[in-house]
């Protein structure tokens, strides 16, 4: 059996893609209005990273919608993968300048365990 070229699988895929854009869209919106995401670097963060996972998800569901031809799509795909990969460079970015640094070893302190008393 050839599983790599199946419509079953590949329509399957596309159903997935498409079942996953609704949880995604309501976490962003839901995240957006209930929380002050903009007060902090990781909030902006989830909401870049978070709205070029959706615009993604729009560009390839509306080729396969509407096919590979319909008018516009080189510019929605230039501004949905452009999008992904500033959103992308954000998290990274975010990341490396949050994240903890320890400016000497970290050790545990010694318990009554580590002596021979």
């Amino acid at each position: 059996m050839d599983y790599v070229n199946s419509p079953t699988i590949l329509a399957a895929g596309d159903v997935m893609l498409g079942l996953a854009l609704a949880p995604a869209v309501v976490f962003l919106v839901v995240y957006m209005t209930t929380a002050k995401w903009y007060r902090t670097p990781i909030g902006r963060m989830f909401v870049i990273a978070q709205g070029a996972i959706v615009l993604v998800s729009v560009v390839v569901l509306a080729s396969l919608i509407f096919g590979t031809t319909y008018p516009g799509r080189d510019w929605v795909r230039l501004v949905g993968y452009s999008a992904h990969f500033i959103g992308q460079l954000v998290f990274l970015a975010t990341y490396l300048s949050t994240r903890r640094v320890p400016s000497t070893p970290h050790t545990l302190p010694k318990t009554r365990m580590d002596t021979n008393s």
